[in-house]
């Protein structure tokens, strides 16, 4: 099980974004960023994009312009933004066997489910202050 490349870099982003806050409570330029974490410019600009949709982070625009945590480290809370940016929903999961033709009730199928549950809720209760 494995989550998205999108999802790893937007946590590295906000990794990065944390450390930073640490140290200072200036805004960071996302080229900057994206060099410093050797992601390419236009995957970071739309995980920023994302990230300001889901109030994590604040965008400023302009010549003095960038970006920073909109929230304090303690208060991201990292299973709902995994959720959100895999675009999963616990009700909903799809496995390796969903184009399977083997019956609904096939024990393995059942597993697998109970398997991405298990990886997904295993987020549950951190937060990005814990993974700093």
């Amino acid at each position: 099980m494995q989550i998205k490349k999108k999802t790893h870099y937007t946590m590295k982003v906000l990794i990065h974004l944390a450390l930073h806050s640490k140290q200072s409570d200036q805004l960071l330029d996302i080229k900057n960023v994206s060099d410093e974490l050797d992601i390419a410019y236009e995957h970071t600009r739309k995980i920023v994009q994302d990230l300001v949709k889901l109030d994590v982070i604040k965008s400023v625009r302009g010549r003095n312009g960038g970006i920073k945590l909109a929230q304090d480290t303690t208060d991201i809370h990292i299973y709902d933004l995994i959720l959100a940016i895999e675009e999963v929903k616990m009700e909903d999961f799809k496995h390796d066997c969903a184009n399977c033709n083997m019956p609904a009730d096939c024990k393995f199928r059942h597993m697998l489910k109970e398997q991405y549950k298990a990886f997904y809720k295993s987020f549950e209760g951190t937060y990005l202050s814990d993974i700093m």
